[in-house]
């Protein structure tokens, strides 16, 4: 297993050619690509679940990149006023994953709609329409 299983996922994410996707089996990973799936940013099924990993085929995706902000260095926090004031959420560009101790983890929309911050774990950019 990786030493850090959110960078694998990113790599992965961004790398991945096709619209199957091998990722390795955590609650955290299955945190995120669930809390993607509310969102409804990706859709997808699920073919193989096994200890280690997990296999998707993605069928819906407005995802264009992720990038890891929190490392175990370096952790990113931003508190509601930034949140407002942040000029790649302004311009609608994407939206950050936080974790917050009240709500655990949550999109940056909903952190601005329940005027809370957090830890940054991944900014995760999209699409322009």
């Amino acid at each position: 297993m990786p030493k850090d299983q959110l960078s694998d996922f990113i790599s992965r994410w961004n790398n991945r050619r096709r619209s199957s996707l091998t990722l390795l089996n955590s609650k955290k990973i299955k945190r995120i690509v669930s809390l993607l799936k509310e969102e409804n940013y990706i859709d997808f099924k699920v073919v193989d679940e096994t200890v280690k990993s997990l296999n998707l085929i993605i069928t819906k995706d407005h995802i264009k990149c992720m990038k890891q902000m929190s490392k175990q260095s370096r952790y990113v926090y931003k508190s509601y006023n930034d949140l407002l004031t942040d000029s790649k959420l302004k311009q609608n560009l994407g939206f950050y994953i936080l974790t917050n101790s009240e709500w655990g983890w949550i999109t940056s929309h909903g952190a601005i709609s329940k005027k809370v911050g957090g830890k940054v774990i991944l900014w995760v950019g999209l699409f322009l329409d």
